[in-house]
């Protein structure tokens, strides 16, 4: 189902700090992450910063919905009324400013409370752009789950805590049998980008580091995969997930 188009008579600006693009929205279950099995409503923004060989997701054929981030609430309330979105990509957070503007029009909007309470919104990242300070303090509900695809990590602004990684809530690493790292069970390349990842600081609790088996298209290495993220997940005590979108055949 795609967005429906701006009213002919709405004003929209030129592509600026506060314009947003978004590939695709959609209904489904999450299937990843803190959130695992609850329904959502995916964002799926335009665009994205790495090329990462093995990547499966389309985030630049096409755009489903262009126009100012303050009109976004809008057809969100009409059409797409959720306790919890997921903002992803492609990387997000190269559309930061304009999900700002978005965020100062939505957490005060009454049309997405349920029973009192504002939406949650996750966002899903690579780590390489970090938020913007404003995200640190009582926008709202917003979730930040990196999952490291470089070396480095973008540290964040002090607003978020003492630590420059302190604006990262949960980290995801999706993994293949043949590239565990013995010492942490972590991996050391991921989709095809053979470099070590970024690791989480000591200070983060395991059960916050979610472990993903890689979908190499073959039955019998993707049970490989399953296999070496469970026997991580024992060992060192991280969450296990394993996709339920596509067990269930969902988007």
């Amino acid at each position: 189902m795609s967005l429906p188009q701006l009213n002919q008579q709405t004003p929209v600006p030129k592509r600026n700090s506060k314009f947003l693009r978004v590939h695709s929205i959609f209904r489904t279950i999450q299937g990843e992450g803190p959130h695992t099995g609850r329904r959502s409503v995916f964002i799926r923004l335009y665009g994205c910063n790495l090329q990462c060989p093995m990547c499966d997701t389309d985030y630049t054929s096409k755009t489903e919905w262009e126009g100012h981030a303050s009109y976004f609430p809008d057809y969100l309330a009409a059409e797409w009324k959720s306790s919890l979105y997921v903002i992803t990509g492609g990387e997000p957070l190269l559309q930061a400013d304009a999900l700002s503007w978005f965020f100062e029009n939505v957490f005060f909007d009454t049309r997405f409370q349920e029973r009192g309470h504002p939406p949650i919104f996750q966002i899903e990242t690579n780590g390489t752009i970090a938020p913007p300070p404003e995200w640190g303090y009582d926008l709202g509900t917003i979730q930040i789950v990196v999952s490291p695809k470089t070396k480095t990590l973008a540290q964040g602004p002090s607003s978020y805590g003492p630590s420059p990684y302190s604006w990262v809530d949960n980290y995801k690493y999706v993994m293949s049998a043949d590239s565990v790292c013995p010492n942490d069970g972590l991996p050391t390349s991921v989709l095809g980008r053979n470099i070590r990842p970024f690791r989480p600081p000591d200070t983060v609790a395991p059960d916050s580091v979610f472990l993903q088996p890689e979908d190499s298209g073959n039955p019998v290495k993707n049970q490989e995969n399953i296999r070496a993220c469970v026997e991580s997940c024992m060992k060192y005590g991280y969450r296990l997930q394993l996709q339920i979108q596509k067990i269930c055949n969902i988007d």
